[in-house]
């Protein structure tokens, strides 16, 4: 027999700086389909008015916003499991953002469930997952900024007969 669905909640986080209306809409209706099928994977339902939405919202801005709060009050609700999240790095900008986030879930007594499977915050296993998780993401993210910010100023390579050539780009381009 087939165990009845765990209600959960749902968070979409997208921050748009730069972004158009059509990309916020494509990221927004992007995340809902990941948590759709991690919520298909792990036997999950969101609840009725379950589904939060923080947009446009950095991940320094989370826990100050009303919705956060809200939803954080409707995780201690009984029957509710945690909270299901496309990705981890979608709690948070970085490791701190990720943790302070992570606390107030783990204070309420829930889990989080996302693309990696289903973290309890209340265990070292589960935090440490998450923290690694986000690290490398983190990691990731400064390496690409720095790589962009490089293309942007020069372009610089070695010759056959390992003279080095530096290209700059115009301050326009």
């Amino acid at each position: 027999m087939k165990q009845a669905p765990r209600k959960v909640l749902s968070l979409v986080r997208v921050a748009t700086t730069g972004q158009t209306k059509k990309t916020t809409d494509l990221a927004i209706q992007r995340q809902q389909e990941e948590i759709a099928m991690v919520c298909e994977d792990h036997n999950l339902e969101v609840a009725k008015d379950g589904a939060y939405l923080l947009a446009p919202m950095s991940g320094t801005a989370v826990l100050k916003s009303p919705e956060y709060q809200t939803m954080l009050k409707r995780l201690k609700e009984p029957g509710i499991a945690g909270v299901v999240v496309p990705t981890v790095d979608r709690l948070g900008r970085n490791l701190s953002d990720v943790a302070a986030v992570t606390d107030t879930i783990q204070a309420a007594g829930a889990k989080i469930f996302c693309d990696i499977g289903e973290l309890d915050p209340s265990t070292s296993q589960g935090r440490n997952t998450m923290y690694m998780f986000i690290a490398v993401v983190s990691f990731q993210r400064q390496k690409l900024g720095r790589r962009r910010n490089t293309s942007k100023k020069t372009l610089t390579f070695y010759d056959s007969n390992g003279k080095k050539h530096t290209i700059r780009r115009p301050a326009n381009g």
